[in-house]
């Protein structure tokens, strides 16, 4: 971790100041929170868009949730992904973070209701990676998570 100051001789102003903090952590998978996930369809190879879906379900009202998306080795968060992403209407916004993920900030859900997020992931590499977790939960609740832990993808 590096930690720039800057000093402010002989001046008296508020700064504010933004941590935060990456760890690795295995992801267990959890369902006892206001969100559902399912991750579905082709997974694509080299040279072609993957085809996967991810759907989203809210059991309870939820205004401001956050989908948290692990990119597998091989996938970058291009502006592309970006904007593929933020093309769908139940999600507002949607940032790369370091490392290996994507933020997405969701659209009000009603109770009950479901709504599918397509993952056009642009594979870079052939094999078998692992990715693609997900955490999903309200932004002002962040404990109620629903984990969807990382698989194994056999990329062509």
């Amino acid at each position: 971790m590096t930690l720039e100051a800057a000093s402010l001789e002989g001046e008296r102003a508020p700064v504010l100041v933004r941590f935060e903090a990456v760890f690795g952590r295995r992801f267990a998978a959890r369902r006892d929170a206001p969100f559902r996930l399912e991750l579905e369809g082709d997974v694509g190879g080299v040279g072609r868009l993957a085809a996967l879906e991810l759907r989203v379900s809210a059991t309870t009202a939820v205004d401001d949730g956050v989908l948290d998306l692990q990119l597998p080795g091989g996938v970058e968060a291009e502006n592309a992904l970006l904007r593929s992403l933020e093309a769908n209407a139940m999600v507002r916004s949607a940032e790369a973070r370091n490392p290996g993920f994507v933020r997405l900030r969701l659209a009000p859900f009603s109770a009950e209701q479901s709504a599918p997020v397509p993952v056009p992931l642009h594979w870079q590499a052939s094999g078998t990676v692992t990715g693609l977790g997900v955490v999903a939960y309200p932004e002002a609740d962040p404990d109620q998570m629903t984990v969807l832990a990382p698989r194994e993808w056999n990329v062509p």
